[in-house]
């Protein structure tokens, strides 16, 4: 789940560099108007969440208590430790069917699940730190072949939130201009 976003986001970020990005300036200004959109977007559901803290949550069913443990087993595979309860939190918002969907798929593919559930889902790499999910960043870009400054790349990232980004529509749907920015002159590009 968390896997092929962030090796969509790394092999985007691969492309680009290698190719070079061909975007207007229009582009950048609708790239931009996305991620706004998509930030104040989640700023919603934050507020919401801190609301309901002030009333008692539903407590987990089985199943979506076996959906974190299956989230957990999945990204602890791929180097990245997940806050037990922040998973726990998220996933006791998913309906049993979602839930169930993901205990279903297993830790080696996506889940099926609604358009809640995708929203629920895509906030999962929130509950691990930035540095973790750079590290893993990195081990998909050196998975690629391709020559990159790890330290360069670091840097870059460093101060961009990639949880956010990775649950934001962009981050869905490719890589971000921010990450393709950030690292592009990392790259040991040949003649």
């Amino acid at each position: 789940m968390t896997k092929k976003l962030i090796t969509m986001i790394a092999a985007g970020a691969l492309v680009l560099a290698a190719c070079g990005s061909d975007s207007g300036g229009d582009a950048d200004d609708a790239q931009e108007e996305t991620t706004d959109t998509a930030s104040d977007a989640q700023e919603e559901p934050t507020d919401t969440a801190s609301d309901a803290e002030d009333e008692p949550a539903d407590p987990p069913s089985n199943v979506q208590e076996e959906a974190a443990d299956t989230v957990i087993a999945a990204t602890q595979r791929d180097g990245i430790e997940l806050d037990g309860d922040c998973v726990n939190d998220l996933t006791s918002q998913l309906s049993d069917e979602d839930a169930q969907a993901i205990v279903d798929a297993g830790a080696d593919s996506d889940a099926d699940v609604s358009t809640e559930g995708t929203a629920i889902v895509s906030q999962l790499l929130g509950c691990a730190g930035n540095d973790q999910i750079i590290d893993a960043f990195i081990a998909e870009m050196e998975r690629s072949g391709q020559e990159f400054d790890e330290e360069c790349v670091r840097e870059g990232l460093e101060d961009i939130n990639l949880a956010e980004l990775a649950a934001s529509e962009e981050g869905q749907s490719g890589t971000p201009e921010e990450v393709i920015s950030a690292v592009f002159d990392c790259f040991e590009l040949g003649s």
